[in-house]
């Protein structure tokens, strides 16, 4: 998973383009914070929520990050909901 965000010129992105990239669907139509969730990445999480990615962003099947946390994807599903439940 990868946000990248291009810079020259000394370009600093404001606050709010960084915002529209975290929250960019991806294949399937999720957002890194939905891989992530999905995937049990913790960290991941914390830092995509600290960016202030959008916990409630739905992707093609109605789903937000919170509901693709299930044991059969990760075994640290537990922890990557109590981040997105913070």
């Amino acid at each position: 998973m990868c946000v990248c965000i291009e810079r020259s010129n000394n370009y600093s992105p404001s606050l709010e383009e960084l915002q529209q990239k975290v929250n960019v669907p991806l294949q399937g139509e999720n957002t890194p914070l939905h891989w992530a969730a999905m995937r049990g990445h913790v960290e991941i999480v914390k830092y995509l929520v600290e960016q202030h990615a959008d916990r409630s962003m739905r992707n093609k099947q109605d789903k937000i990050p919170i509901d693709l946390c299930q044991p059969c994807w990760s075994y640290s599903y537990s922890y990557t909901r109590a981040v997105l439940t913070a």
